[in-house]
């Protein structure tokens, strides 16, 4: 019975977190809430627990970010996934055959994702394949 009592309240302390992790501040106010801060604020700041603390929570701040960062991206690349799949759907109902789509596809994904350095040689290159495949499609059609 014991035991259980235990792992619930080692359940409770630590949260459990499905969507966005807490930012600093809101890991912050939970340290407040918890009474942890104030404990930390009566040490010295160069003792060997006020230091060992500091890391621990730095350590935990960059696990945190990191995943968000891996959520962030992950969300982004399904929604542009997505997005492709749509497109791809549009140029099939246009006439595109499976070789133009595949330009067209290499085509959006220049104009979609942009480089600064070199955005305007992308963009020339990308109508160049946009319009590759529209003369392949014209070809094919006029025969």
């Amino acid at each position: 019975m014991s035991e259980q009592v235990q792992n619930q309240n080692e359940e409770q302390t630590q949260p459990q977190f499905e969507f966005a992790m807490p930012n600093h501040a809101q890991r912050r106010n939970m340290l407040r809430q918890q009474k942890v801060l104030k404990v930390k604020n009566e040490m010295h700041s160069m003792s060997k627990h006020a230091v060992d603390f500091r890391e621990a929570q730095r350590e935990n701040g960059r696990k945190i970010h990191e995943s968000n960062l891996d959520r962030i991206e992950k969300q982004q690349s399904e929604f542009m996934e997505a997005k492709l799949v749509n497109v791809k759907s549009g140029w099939v109902s246009q006439g595109y055959n499976d070789q133009e789509i595949i330009i067209l596809e290499e085509a959006w994904k220049i104009t979609t994702f942009k480089n600064k350095k070199t955005w305007h040689a992308d963009k020339k290159r990308a109508r160049n394949l946009m319009k590759q495949a529209e003369e392949s499609r014209n070809q094919r059609n006029n025969q």
